[in-house]
């Protein structure tokens, strides 16, 4: 919902247009904060906002295709079904930040006490390329990088979606990428692989 190239900052949220590929999702988006501060001025109710930035964690699913969880089925489908090639979108410069489920839940339960009618950012403050997360997945299942293929002619959508944690509450960084990636990938074998 916030406007492409706009510092993705809590008081940048409403200052123009956001992303024309996305834009009737984050309309959809603006349009409940919108309501909630409505709330807030007409009944003085309280409200918290939060942004998250892509979750992603064991327990997902598995028909989910945010970029992650398309990674992880796609590379492993190569490695332990032989679907090969591993072809991804784009050039895979594009940059996405996660954060880990569980650490998200911890932080607005912890919140809830603690902060009245802001606007939070869940990020991590850190975003990888595309090819950098499909690096990490293929060296834990072991599947050779270099097999994969990147479709330069297809959509790959906006190059950054990085927020900034601004308030110290939504700094979402309990957990390493690689630990949660692992229990991630782990999840997914023994659902789908029984391993």
């Amino acid at each position: 919902a916030y406007p492409p190239n706009a510092i993705k900052s809590e008081n940048n949220y409403l200052n123009g247009l956001p992303d024309k590929d996305l834009f009737t999702y984050a309309m959809t988006k603006r349009m409940l904060f919108t309501g909630m501060k409505s709330f807030e001025q007409q009944y003085d109710m309280s409200y918290l906002y939060f942004i998250p930035n892509t979750l992603y964690g064991p327990d997902f699913d598995i028909e989910d295709s945010h970029f992650i969880f398309d990674l992880i089925k796609k590379i492993c489908a190569a490695k332990y079904e032989n679907k090969t090639p591993v072809t991804l979108w784009g050039s895979g410069d594009q940059r996405r930040e996660l954060v880990y489920v569980d650490d998200a839940v911890k932080l607005i339960l912890d919140s809830c006490d603690k902060i009245n009618n802001k606007i939070i950012n869940l990020g991590t403050g850190s975003e990888l390329r595309i090819k950098d997360y499909a690096k990490i997945i293929c060296d834990y299942v072991e599947y050779n990088y270099r097999d994969i293929e990147f479709d330069i002619d297809a959509f790959e959508g906006v190059k950054s979606k990085k927020l900034e944690p601004n308030l110290v509450a939504g700094a979402c960084n309990y957990t390493s990428l690689e630990k949660g990636i692992k229990k991630t990938i782990e999840y997914y074998r023994n659902i789908k692989y029984g391993m």
